[in-house]
């Protein structure tokens, strides 16, 4: 049996919200629009007051990935890595990983970000696994622009634990989970061991509600 350590991708490990970085990603390379810029910002400003439109969004941010191969995609994705995202990977990340990893825990990162754009997270960190958004592929192995199982955000990461916990025999109680916005307070109230990084107004008000260590990587 062992215990489950559940990061949050965006503004946790990483100083940085790779949804809104990969159109800027995507429009400096000549894939998409200069119009998507204010589009993804809209997004994220929704995203951040929690009123945002999920079904609308994933049909703006996966645009290009329809009818392209998983192969296409994850060459892109390390490119977006490689130049916007590796520079801004918080130091004190790589520390709570490796110490998690140290204790025999499972680390994974459970982000609303679909798993295409996180996995290079995943690699850098060498966490063990990656969950969230999945997104659908066809019977030619094309990405169809719609995704697989829950838009992985608020509530529905309470789910996803539950699942990924009783997978490893262990209930919430044994899960510890770090988050830096409001949209990570109902998967932080569900486990055993909550820590903010860097965190919202609101959470941090949250956070001394309940007592939950703010760290600064």
């Amino acid at each position: 049996m062992s215990s489950l350590h559940i990061f949050d991708m965006d503004g946790t490990l990483v100083d940085n919200d790779c949804d809104v970085s990969w159109k800027v990603f995507l429009v400096d390379v000549g894939i998409a629009p200069r119009t998507d810029l204010e589009l993804a910002q809209k997004y994220y400003e929704d995203y951040d007051a929690g009123v945002l439109d999920f079904e609308e969004f994933l049909h703006f941010q996966l645009r290009e990935f329809v009818g392209k191969t998983e192969a296409e995609m994850a060459e892109l994705c390390q490119r977006h890595f490689d130049t916007v995202v590796r520079p801004k990977c918080r130091p004190g990340a790589f520390d709570a990983v490796r110490n998690a990893q140290k204790t025999g825990a499972v680390t994974t990162i459970l982000s609303s970000t679909n798993t295409m754009i996180s996995e290079p997270v995943r690699a850098h960190f060498g966490i063990d696994r990656t969950h969230g958004t999945t997104l659908e592929v066809d019977a030619a192995g094309r990405f169809t622009g719609n995704i697989v199982g829950p838009y992985a955000l608020g509530k529905n990461k309470v789910a996803i634990m539950q699942d990924l916990a009783a997978g490893l025999g262990i209930t919430p109680a044994g899960v510890c989970a770090y988050g830096d916005s409001n949209n990570d307070i109902p998967l932080l109230s569900a486990v055993g061991s909550a820590f903010v990084v860097a965190p919202s107004p609101g959470l941090r008000a949250e956070a001394a509600k309940h007592h939950w260590p703010i760290l600064n990587w």
